[in-house]
């Protein structure tokens, strides 16, 4: 379509499918995929599509996934944080348990009473 703007009409979908020889239910699929990534919009005449520069809408593309990644990102690390937090209140837990027969005792005057 880039070579061939006048193939955009959903008139000719027949002739794009010609000279893509495929099928119009193939050709008609690969358009949907088009549209959905959007490669291919449509015009403000009814009935009439034509495709988007492809850097501009690979550019597109990286940028939304770029956000994926850093929403991802940003979970793990979340979630990182948690995982220490709760690896150091285990442990924690764990000495406090075995240390509860332990008496701190501060000063030495209260040492030698205690005793």
């Amino acid at each position: 379509m880039l070579q061939r703007p006048e193939l955009g009409r959903a008139t000719r979908l027949n002739e794009l499918a010609a000279e893509l020889r495929q099928t119009e239910d193939e050709t008609s699929q690969q358009l949907q995929r088009l549209r959905d990534l959007g490669f291919v919009v449509q015009s403000w005449v009814e009935g009439v599509e034509y495709p988007l520069d492809p850097a501009l809408i690979f550019s597109r593309l990286a940028e939304s996934r770029q956000q994926e990644i850093d929403v991802l990102s940003e979970q793990l690390r979340s979630d990182r944080l948690a995982a220490n937090r709760f690896t150091a209140d285990l442990a924690n837990f764990l000495v406090q348990r075995r240390s509860g027969d332990v008496e701190i005792l501060e000063g030495r005057e209260i040492a030698n009473q205690r005793m």
